[in-house]
């Protein structure tokens, strides 16, 4: 149907309807003002009076849609837009349209909702139900055809380019540094400046009201609990004149909340990567280090409750994510005292560069718009054996880094072949009245990827906090505030990856001594040595996420050049397209399907013979071709690696999973496979297993064959044939 006969069979539509809803899809988000206001003029012109209603928000559903059609109970029809700025937001948007739709047969005349193809996408997901309540759909062209149609009609229109709304800031509080204890002549000097601070916040909420509160370490003075007694009371009044729930708190311990009578016998540092691997990844060799941050731990559970990371979780653990006006921003809380002890500490603490890793990947996998990392210390504080690559995970994954421990601010924005980030080092909150003192309030704009900081200092006084031009001096235009811009991020998320570090680890660990240093030169182009402890492991990680052109002109491997090929083309897609959720009815076989497409076009494309392709080329290839289409983590070469799992597993660990194992066509059939998907299937909780048989189909062969058989067990099961 044209364009033309589209819009009459809207006009006829809305001149005959007394309550209906119409969905009118626009290309894209970014072009949805643009269309509306020539559609709008086109309508008009008709004649059809049309009330614009304006732009609401993902908290704005039927129900306030009924209340707002009240104000123009003459108009023909009423006009609605929406634009969500995350999907989170989509998706919010869509479960009320959902619940309240009901209240759609309270609208008095037509409503036309605009949204755009991804918008139409999410609620066709997420809001089954309310699609009864839709009389229609009209996909509607870009705003230049509708000019154009506009001008063949007569019509006159006048082009504005759309100015998008301003970005609504997150606002922070960043304090450090309280070294709160029990002893009266303490007491008087901390309560007198931390009194004022308070003082401060509550007459600033008005004008500043606050989002967060960031706490970097040192709460108390000797991890003692009678310390903590305090410190709970700071915080709670704290979070009372702020208006901040205890939710929305993060907090790290620091030197100084570590009961150093109990770490006497324990070690001081760590000496090599093996040792850090088995400490941040068993939690029982961390056991006993914990129990010097038991004051700590049972203090801070009080007042936030359980299920916190309080700085010690590690890896996934250590990630909050929390949703501020439809921004998605992930906190990871790490805890950089697990060997403090003394004053000695400087080049003996460990953060743990699997800590760190695994940290980074629950946040490309929760799709947070902006990472903010807590810690105490500053990097120089770490061993040298794991300074430089934990550094350089910083850098890759993080926005925002808050730190403290050295009671002096220090801001500093870093960019770096890995993206870098902004560091904000607070001064102390409390060193006594003699000392300086002092935070950062901050406001965070993730789309505009900026934060923007205020100083304040202690002063005596009535009014004893006050704006510190001292520490932005050069920003008097700005208030002695001053904007930090937040390079840009790659994230991806680690299924996604997983394929991509198999497929190099295995290509590096097979190319000679001298390719390997070539490699090597290429990548390790910051200071520190050349070899050392996790020196291959960043190699890797480089090579796989960052610097894909390195694995096709120096690495010539035939997984390495798959992956590359599939993952080139997952970057080109158009992202309205929603990845596939496999937990949906048909979601998992549709997957598989178009998993199998690309994996056969890109073998075809290379060149490379899938009957004599190497089962681990293969494994990373279908892996990424997943990886590609599906709306889940991708685990990789479990069996391939470690000979104890399923090739490919889809889905959260220990969740419910999706198993695939890969074959070759083989005199013996199917059978002993099978038997080891039975095997795979009794650990966990296990939705699908599927028998990849690569090389099963003529060379040719650009569609994927799938067929349902039953496993030995009586278990039904998938063979994708390749």
């Amino acid at each position: 149907m044209s364009l033309e006969a589209d819009l009459d069979d809207l006009r006829a539509r809305l001149e005959l309807a007394e309550r209906t809803l119409v969905l009118l899809v626009v290309p894209s988000d970014a072009e949805l003002d643009e269309v509306k206001r020539p559609l709008l003029e086109i309508l008009r012109a008709i004649p059809l009076e049309l009330a614009d209603l304006g732009a609401c928000t993902s908290g704005t559903g039927p129900a306030r849609w009924a209340e707002l059609t009240g104000t123009r109970p003459d108009a023909a029809a009423h006009v609605l837009s929406f634009v969500p700025t995350t999907e989170i937001e989509a998706r919010a948007f869509a479960s009320l349209l959902n619940a309240e739709r009901s209240f759609l047969s309270k609208l008095p005349r037509p409503m036309l909702l605009l949204v755009s193809r991804k918008t139409e996408l999410v609620v066709r997901r997420h809001a089954h139900d309310s699609f009864t309540w839709i009389s229609h759909a009209y996909a509607l062209p870009g705003a230049r055809e509708l000019r154009a149609l506009a001008g063949r009609l007569g019509v006159h229109t006048q082009w504005v380019a759309p100015v998008p709304p301003p970005e609504a800031p997150i606002r922070f509080l960043h304090v450090s540094d309280l070294h709160l204890r029990p002893a009266r002549v303490a007491r008087y000097e901390q309560d007198r400046v931390l009194d004022g601070l308070v003082r401060l916040l509550e007459r600033d909420r008005a004008e500043f009201p606050l989002d967060l509160v960031f706490v970097t370490g040192d709460l108390a003075w000797s991890g003692a609990a009678a310390e903590y007694e305090l410190v709970i009371a700071f915080l709670r009044r704290l979070l009372e004149v702020t208006g901040v729930p205890p939710e929305r708190l993060f907090v790290v311990p620091g030197n100084h909340d570590v009961d150093r009578s109990v770490g006497r016998w324990l070690l001081r540092t760590l000496e090599t990567d093996g040792e850090s691997l088995e400490f941040f990844v068993e939690p029982h060799a961390r056991a006993f280090h914990r129990r010097k941050l038991e004051a700590y731990e049972t203090g801070l559970r009080t007042l936030v409750g359980d299920g916190r990371s309080l700085g010690l979780g590690v890896g996934a653990e250590a990630v909050e994510v929390v949703e501020v006006r439809g921004t998605r921003l992930a906190v990871a809380s790490f805890n950089s005292s697990w060997f403090s002890q003394g004053d000695g500490d400087q080049g003996k603490l460990w953060v743990g560069e699997p800590n760190v890793k695994e940290a980074l990947d629950r946040i490309a996998d929760a799709g947070a718009e902006l990472a903010i990392s807590l810690l105490h210390h500053p990097f120089d504080y770490l061993h040298e054996n794991e300074r430089r690559v934990v550094e350089s995970w910083f850098e890759r994954g993080f926005d925002l880094v808050l730190r403290g421990h050295l009671h002096e601010n220090k801001t500093r924005s870093i960019a770096s072949q890995r993206g870098g980030y902004v560091e904000v080092a607070a001064p102390a909150c409390y060193q006594g009245s003699h000392w300086p003192n002092g935070c950062f309030m901050g406001e965070i704009r993730a789309l505009a990827r900026t934060v923007r900081l205020r100083p304040f200092a202690f002063v005596a006084g009535p009014d004893p906090w006050v704006l510190d031009p001292k520490v932005f001096p050069d920003d008097a235009a700005e208030g002695y505030c001053r904007t930090f811009s937040v390079p840009p991020k790659r994230r991806r998320k680690s299924g996604q990856s997983e394929a991509s570090r198999v497929a190099t680890q295995h290509a590096f660990e097979n190319a000679s001594p001298h390719q390997q240093m070539v490699v090597k030169r290429r990548v390790l182009d910051d200071q520190g040595p050349m070899y050392g402890a996790g020196v291959d492991r960043e190699v890797v990680n480089r090579i796989a996420e960052e610097l894909p052109e390195l694995r096709i002109s120096i690495l010539k491997d035939s997984g390495v050049a798959l992956v590359s090929a599939i993952e080139g083309t997952e970057r080109g897609l158009d992202p309205a397209l929603e990845r596939i959720d496999v937990a949906r009815a048909g979601g998992f076989e549709l997957a598989l399907r178009q998993a199998g497409r690309l994996f056969l076009e890109h073998t075809a494309k290379l060149g490379l013979e899938r009957a004599r392709l190497p089962e681990r080329d293969a494994n990373v290839g279908l892996a990424a071709s997943l990886g590609a289409v599906v709306d889940a983590p991708i685990a990789v070469g479990e069996g391939l690696l470690r000979h104890h799992g399923p090739d490919i597993t889809i889905g959260e660990h220990e969740l419910a999973r999706d198993l695939i194992e890969l074959a070759r066509p083989s005199k013996a059939g199917l059978r002993p496979k099978l038997e080891q998907l039975d095997r795979y299937g009794k650990v966990g909780d296990v939705r699908h297993v599927v028998l990849a048989v690569v090389g099963s189909l003529p060379e040719g062969a650009t569609e994927p064959e799938l067929e349902r058989v039953t496993t030995p067990a009586g278990r039904d099961a998938w063979v994708l044939h390749l």
